[in-house]
């Protein structure tokens, strides 16, 4: 019986993307200049301006104009440069600031006299893993930002001229009587107005398309490759910022599994990790892979409940393909401390020095595998 599943990716310099870059730019400025800050930043990003909003706490001051270079610099890095078409450049982008402090409401609950941390919020957060890949995520959504990941590194390499770094795919997987195959795939990106549609279909087959399809043979029966639909609406010559707005968190199932799990809603970027929307996912994350990759299951789904303030979530709930899911939860809370604070030290999500936030937040949370949460423990 054939069962189609797909997933979609998105390019880092997608505007969605680039607000998700911004936010935490802003998170990596405080953290490395205070590990406790408080942060809770939003972006917007349209036309040539970028509006910078939200709440933060900390023992240091970081001037507007030392965000406004950093936000620069970022832009810089995605590949929006004053080179690119259209009115979105990293030297004359217009950057508005309005930041405040968190409330105090917030604060008290958060942290607490005797040192412990309580949730920043209250949420549902979901972690998950397959063992269909080896990075334990499901296959068409690695393959979706495979296929991105080859086209954005040469277009930051300068060895793809006129394109650029907006651009999206997707992967459909047919789920067939114990195989997976390839069924279609979609990639679309922004180029320069000066090449044809035939001529933009022509390079993205050529140097990104087929080395994928190299890569992936497996997943591809017999001779006749799977058709590929690129850039199908036609020319794509107006893009990013300048195209359509973006804004942080818009993106939260290209940052997770594709659509192969539940998502509590929250955003991950420009949140500090006392927001269990971030740091209790990156630990259901752990605590999923943890429990597939040591053999108690192929298939793992955790979900962690917080209340604002509190120090431990109140439920935990597992769904996998074990039989033994009462037993993995008592083995879940015997080997995780799942209270803020134990998330924040046993992932180090407060030390600039292994995490930058904005890296993380250029594509999916849980691809980069040397990131804390993607390690293996084993119990």
């Amino acid at each position: 019986m054939h069962n189609f599943r797909t997933s979609e990716y998105v390019g880092l310099g997608h505007p969605d993307k680039v607000a998700d870059q911004i936010s935490d730019t802003i998170l990596d400025l405080y953290l490395e200049k205070d590990p406790n800050s408080r942060v809770a930043v939003e972006t917007l990003v349209s036309g040539n301006n970028v509006f910078l909003a939200g709440e933060i706490s900390s023992k240091e001051t970081i001037h507007n104009k030392d965000i406004r270079k950093a936000i620069r610099n970022t832009l810089h890095d995605i590949g929006y440069k004053s080179n690119l078409p259209g009115n979105f450049h990293h030297d004359d982008v217009d950057i508005q600031v309005y930041l405040k402090p968190q409330s105090t409401n917030i604060h008290s609950g958060v942290d607490k006299e005797d040192g412990q941390v309580g949730a920043g919020d209250q949420g549902i957060m979901f972690g998950y893993a397959t063992e269909e890949t080896p990075e334990l995520l499901p296959l068409p959504y690695v393959i979706a930002a495979d296929l991105l990941n080859v086209l954005n590194a040469q277009i930051l390499e300068g060895t793809l001229p006129n394109f650029y770094t907006d651009n999206k795919s997707q992967v459909c997987i047919d789920y067939y009587n114990g195989q997976k195959y390839i069924h279609e795939i979609i990639l679309s990106s922004w180029h320069d107005p000066s090449l044809e549609i035939e001529e933009v279909r022509d390079i993205l087959r050529n140097k990104v398309v087929n080395p994928i399809y190299e890569k992936y043979e497996a997943y591809i029966p017999g001779d006749v490759l799977p058709i590929a639909h690129i850039n199908s609406a036609g020319p794509f010559f107006i893009g990013g910022p300048t195209a359509d707005a973006g804004v942080t968190g818009r993106k939260i199932i290209v940052d997770t599994y594709g659509g192969f799990a539940p998502h509590g809603g929250g955003a991950f970027s420009g949140k500090d990790p006392s927001k269990v929307d971030r740091s209790a996912t990156y630990m259901a994350r752990h605590v999923a892979k943890s429990l597939v990759a040591n053999g108690y299951a192929t298939e793992a789904l955790v979900q962690l409940s917080y209340a604002i303030g509190h120090t431990q979530p109140f439920s935990i709930h597992l769904e996998s393909d074990s039989g033994r899911d009462e037993e993995l939860i008592a083995k879940i809370r015997q080997n995780f401390d799942l209270s803020p604070k134990g998330i924040i030290n046993y992932l180090k999500l407060n030390d600039p020095n292994t995490i930058k936030y904005k890296n993380i937040a250029s594509g999916g949370h849980f691809l980069n595998q040397t990131a804390p949460w993607e390690q293996i423990k084993e119990f």
